[in-house]
């Protein structure tokens, strides 16, 4: 009888041990699942992205020299022009009534105005050949010291660049003089009698492609009537984006740039080649008020161009405001400000451990980690606002 009454409290016993144990189970805390990622080493960048639209530098608006009777243009949008070759339109000069003492003494003051202005023109072209000159020389002394390591690079650069621009400048005086001799036939020819009016020939004055014609049309049209407009596509076609006034302030010539969605499968390569200090107010779609202003970019020499790629096309740019090719990077959903500071939770043993850490730059994916984690540390994306430091955690499944 005693046996069987102590063996009924080992039973006893043994259920309450069991129970305690499940109770125990029941309540034992679980770890927290939580999302890991890790800290990489690579390269890093600061972009600024924005909508701009291609545009040519240098467009030409071809005009009426003279009111008159214009023959239909032959050429169509993008037809190749030769400058001083190829033949623009054709008109006839409609003045045949006779003029009166007011309106001759008007025409002989244009003739001599466009003389003057001739004049002007041929002297801006010998002033950019001489100094066309000058920097072909200089190109040729510096390529000479370059070859002898007595300059820099930089200053070898800067020559080839004064001798273009240098190049440019004479295209351009010559393309004036030719527009000058222009409108100075077009002045002689108001004082022409009528059977010396004879037809007047508008002459490409650059080298490019026909952007657009204007007036396709034959029919009487008044001086200064824009025909059509051409440019050089080829080599002068650059990127316009307007930046908020803040972000201009961070973007300086010189600065890298890409871009992207205009329409191919690989980016072009551009840099900045200037900000424009002067800002316009524009409003967003949703009527908020922005001050912008203009950054063009210009198309790297090196890299080739689509053929299909024109003036006002749409694109969209990334300019580099910092890149840094050998950074300790973080995801930036794992940064939280603790105290005044930045700090990330990394998974130790199981446990969640703060880290106070010391951030370079963001880019809203990624931070530059200065002080505070290393290659490879795991860390906690997301955290909740309930995670602590000690708290037990473990990463989700299709976490890391």
């Amino acid at each position: 009888m005693a046996s069987s009454k102590q063996s009924g409290r080992h039973i006893a016993v043994v259920l309450t041990v069991i129970i305690g144990i499940g109770i125990g189970y029941a309540f034992w805390p679980t770890p927290t699942e939580v999302d890991i990622a890790q800290v990489s080493r690579g390269p890093m960048a600061l972009t600024l992205n924005e909508i701009g639209q291609t545009q040519v530098a240098q467009r030409y608006r071809v005009s009426a020299p003279v009111s008159g009777h214009l023959s239909r243009v032959a050429l169509a949008p993008n037809a190749t022009v030769r400058a001083g070759i190829t033949v623009l339109a054709s008109m006839r000069p409609g003045q045949t009534a006779p003029l009166n003492s007011r309106e001759q003494f008007s025409a002989t003051a244009a003739i001599e105005a466009a003389q003057a202005a001739l004049g002007i023109h041929q002297a801006n072209l010998s002033q950019a050949q001489a100094g066309q000159a000058l920097a072909t020389s200089e190109l040729q002394r510096a390529r000479a010291r370059r070859d002898l390591q007595t300059i820099s690079q930089s200053s070898l650069e800067q020559a080839q660049q004064q001798a273009e621009t240098a190049n440019a400048l004479v295209e351009s005086a010559r393309a004036a003089v030719r527009v000058g001799q222009a409108e100075l036939a077009g002045a002689q020819a108001v004082l022409a009698e009528p059977s010396e009016v004879a037809p007047l020939t508008i002459i490409a004055p650059i080298n490019g492609r026909v952007l657009a014609v204007l007036e396709p049309s034959a029919g009487f049209i008044a001086a200064g009537t824009p025909i059509m407009e051409i440019g050089d596509i080829e080599h002068d076609l650059e990127v316009v984006v307007e930046l908020l006034s803040t972000d201009a302030v961070q973007v300086a010539p010189g600065d890298h740039a890409l871009i992207t969605n205009w329409g191919g499968p690989a980016a072009l390569a551009a840099q900045v080649s200037r900000v424009e200090p002067y800002g316009f107010t524009q409003y967003s779609a949703l009527g908020v008020e922005q001050q912008r202003v203009r950054a063009i970019l210009s198309f790297d020499p090196d890299t080739p161009r689509p053929a299909a790629l024109g003036h006002g096309f749409r694109v969209e740019a990334q300019i580099d405001l910092w890149r840094g090719d050998d950074v300790v990077r973080v995801p930036s959903s794992a940064l939280f400000r603790q105290h005044g500071e930045w700090a990330a939770f990394t998974l130790v043993e199981g446990r969640a451990a703060l880290r106070p850490l010391t951030i370079g730059h963001d880019n809203g994916t990624l931070a530059e980690v200065i002080e505070g984690l290393e290659d490879g540390d795991p860390v906690v994306i997301y955290p909740a606002p309930a995670l602590q430091d000690g708290t037990r955690i473990t990463a989700r499944a299709d976490s890391l």
